[in-house]
């Protein structure tokens, strides 16, 4: 009945309710009726407004979705394009490609196989069976805006109703506005690249879905580094042990992790902390920022990496914060003390009373040879005590090397 009634002319509607055309109303009906008429030759203009909305729309529906990846609940968060035109495909990108209305299924589809199965990209396709009457409502929108914005009424109640009457011709067009694009949203299809669809419903939880499985293939290698407790490792490794990695479940070697093994191989030539993040957080890694920081610290501690300051002076493990890691430089020792060297090296300064430190080995040496000497001394002197004891040949080298 109220689609009836709403197409009789000599009535208008008012707040719900239909009261008889006035002469005044018949002049802002018929102004109304001209800027339709004028808006629908206007194509281009109708058709950006129609864009404009379904962005605002799915930028407000797919706002801000993040979820924790892994044991290490690293941040993952999925960027999302509502460009006409499609981006180029890469395998170093996440983000959900939205182009509105303006590309059939078949064409997001065929962008979709061609990215390829190792894309992380997503394509999204919005359904709508009704684009003209989505056009229509548009048209009508803008035409009652103008009407209103253009039409001076007269302070009486036939004025008041003849803009009223627009007023709700300009509401109704918006609520039929905003059901056609929840609709087209409603009936969304997701693919992931190389074109496989993600089952489920409504256009958040696909595109969810759809990046979490996504970011799988941006950061391949991310189950490598991917463990809760490299805080641990970072903050037992600052204070010189030598099995820091125990406590992501590493036995070995330190460079025989895949983390620090990777770290060990970039640091060929010197590179900042910052520099190294950038590298092992981006693809094919997403590794958290602890096990970068923790293996390049166990690495240090190893000796098999040094860290040096900007003016190049040699920077302790135990000044290494997170900070600090960031502006150091690392690169990797040509010569390296192996644990069990270490190990054996620290039981030879323990018969001079020296207890060092795990990882501060060749920092103590010149304590270790102070007191070597002075125990020289005190085993010797002039006659009729026998000769100051003198340093076999190696040991001299490695005091004057």
């Amino acid at each position: 009945m109220p689609g009836l009634l709403r197409s009789c002319e000599l009535l208008d509607e008012i707040d719900g309710e239909f009261v008889i055309q006035t002469k005044e109303s018949a002049e802002w009906r018929d102004r109304f009726q001209a800027e339709v008429g004028n808006l629908g030759g206007n194509t281009v203009q109708i058709q950006s407004e129609r864009d404009e909305r379904i962005r605002r729309a799915v930028g407000e529906e797919l706002r801000k979705i993040e979820w924790l990846q892994g044991q290490a609940n690293v941040r993952r968060s999925v960027p999302i394009n509502t460009d006409e035109e499609a981006p180029t495909a890469s395998a170093d990108k996440l983000l959900a490609w939205v182009p509105g209305l303006r590309a059939s299924r078949s064409e997001v589809e065929g962008v979709a196989r061609a990215a390829g199965t190792e894309s992380p990209m997503l394509f999204v396709h919005l359904e709508l069976g009704e684009v003209d009457g989505l056009r229509q409502a548009l048209i009508e929108y803008k035409a009652a805006d103008i009407t209103i914005n253009s039409l001076a009424a007269s302070d009486t109640a036939e004025g008041r109703d003849a803009r009223k009457s627009i007023e709700t011709r300009r509401t109704t067009a918006g609520q039929r506005i905003d059901n056609y694009i929840q609709q087209a949203i409603a009936q969304a299809r997701v693919y992931q690249g190389g074109g496989t669809e993600i089952t489920g419903e409504g256009l958040r939880s696909l595109v969810t879905e759809g990046a979490e499985r996504s970011v799988l293939r941006l950061y391949p290698k991310f189950a490598q580094g991917d463990h809760a407790d490299w805080g641990k490792v970072l903050d037992v490794a600052r204070r010189g042990s030598s099995d820091a990695l125990s406590k992501v479940g590493h036995r070995g070697e330190v460079h025989e992790h895949p983390v620090a093994a990777a770290i060990l191989k970039s640091v060929a030539s010197a590179r900042t902390g910052k520099e190294l993040h950038a590298e092992f957080e981006g693809p094919p890694y997403g590794w958290p920022s602890d096990a970068i920081d923790g293996a390049l610290l166990a690495l240090v501690q190893a000796g098999q990496v040094a860290a040096t300051s900007v003016s190049r002076d040699a920077v302790k493990l135990e000044h290494l914060t997170k900070t600090e890691i960031g502006r150091s430089r690392f690169k990797s020792e040509s010569t390296v003390v192996q644990t069990q060297h270490r190990l054996a090296g620290r039981g030879v300064y323990s018969l001079v009373g020296l207890n060092g430190k795990s990882g501060n080995e060749l920092d103590d040496l010149p304590d270790f040879f102070t007191r070597l000497d002075d125990l020289a001394q005190r085993a010797g002197g002039e006659p009729p005590l026998p000769a100051v004891p003198r340093l076999p040949n190696e040991l001299r080298a490695v005091r004057d090397a």
